[in-house]
């Protein structure tokens, strides 16, 4: 009997808030000048949900884009073989999704080993915006069992009110799109290397180990880690991209991304009308271009400049909308309850400055900055 666990309820070292319809609005804390992302929100991916918003976040997914790659990769307990399709949505973002394979169909085992497919864009797909190119960059890590990673919890790997998972039934499952120059992914399993051709041009890749991630729980980022269980990646015309032996994982380029171009930063300069309302901090300015898609947003970072126990702490939220030139943008940051004076900074996030084709988080130096500002909390 196997028994499936939602991922996005219950695993532990989640480095995306996954609970979230809207993928980038969040708050930072910032100590010793050193940002961290509370709740890891802002990240360089989303999820569609339970029910998505053609308008805002990743998007809704368009059901005539789904495919379902022709990558199958068997079991090791044997039974239906998993694989891997991809779903557009109207915001131009990709969206993956890991499963079983039955007649064509993904879907998940359920508790007496009967096959049930799900309809594309299942409320667990991992959604990154596209590229100027169109292709998507993604990698995930995520702890499962046999069953697929699609269905609702009935056991748990870490702390759950549910029963832990059995053992003969854990699963690692790594999938994702390395785009369109990679060729194949090299992987360890119990000492062996195996590697495995990507399917062409999405460059997606799909690894299932009859085992768990040492820390358990889920990962994601524009690609895998490379020096762990992933060893290396190749590409047509790059050189391969291998682990560093140091224990870190390695800084891989994402080979043949294409970045959209940016705005001049002088054309960005806006006035910016600021309030402050008790905790919170408004900013509204006109929108000095066009977002059209998910691959890019307008942010806000506000931070604290002296104040008992409060100097160095911040907070940014971000749009996740389409804007025309000249619309009226309107941003609430959040602050916790201190007062002082404050700085903040309201920039344009393209997507692609750093590569992975999703805005940049708050307080990123490759933001593109409209307008700073300071007002005083009491």
């Amino acid at each position: 009997m196997t028994y499936l666990p939602q991922l996005r309820d219950q695993l532990v070292s989640v480095p995306v808030e996954r609970k979230r319809r809207r993928a980038w609005p969040a708050l930072l804390m910032f100590f010793g000048g050193a940002p961290l992302l509370a709740a890891g929100a802002l990240a360089a991916t989303g999820v569609l949900g339970s029910k998505p918003d053609p308008k805002r976040g990743v998007g809704a997914p368009i059901p005539s884009s789904a495919r379902l790659l022709d990558l199958r990769v068997p079991d090791p307990a044997g039974g239906p073989p998993w694989g891997l399709r991809t779903v557009r949505t109207t915001r131009g973002t990709t969206c993956v999704e890991a499963g079983r394979v039955v007649k064509g169909e993904l879907g998940i085992l359920g508790a007496t080993g009967t096959f049930q497919a799900v309809p594309a864009g299942s409320s667990s797909a991992n959604c990154v915006a596209n590229d100027a190119a169109g292709n998507a960059f993604i990698g995930i890590s995520a702890a499962t069992t046999a069953s697929g990673p699609l269905a609702k919890p009935t056991c748990a790997i870490g702390t759950s009110p549910v029963p832990p998972c059995p053992a003969e039934d854990q699963r690692r499952v790594m999938y994702g799109l390395l785009g369109p120059e990679a060729t194949a992914i090299v992987y360890r399993d119990h000492g062996a290397l195996h590697k495995q051709p990507v399917t062409p041009p999405e460059g997606g890749y799909l690894i299932v180990l009859a085992s768990q991630p040492k820390q358990g729980g889920y990962a994601i980022g524009k690609m895998p880690a490379v020096g762990y269980t992933v060893r290396r990646i190749d590409y047509r015309d790059a050189p391969s991209c291998r682990g560093t032996g140091t224990g870190r994982p390695a800084n891989c380029p994402l080979v043949g991304f294409r970045s959209s171009a940016a705005p001049k930063p002088d054309d960005l300069r806006r006035t910016l009308h600021v309030r402050v309302r008790g905790t919170r901090v408004d900013v509204s300015f006109r929108a000095p271009v066009a977002i059209r898609d998910a691959s890019a947003s307008y942010t806000a970072m506000v931070m604290f400049k002296r104040g008992e126990g409060c100097k160095g702490v911040g907070a940014g939220s971000a749009t996740d909308r389409n804007y025309a030139a000249g619309d009226l943008v309107e941003l609430s940051v959040t602050m916790i309850r201190c007062s002082g004076k404050v700085r903040g900074t309201v920039s344009y996030s393209p997507g692609g400055a750093q590569g992975g084709g999703m805005p940049i988080a708050p307080g990123n130096p490759d933001n593109l900055t409209i307008g700073t500002f300071a007002t005083e909390m009491r």
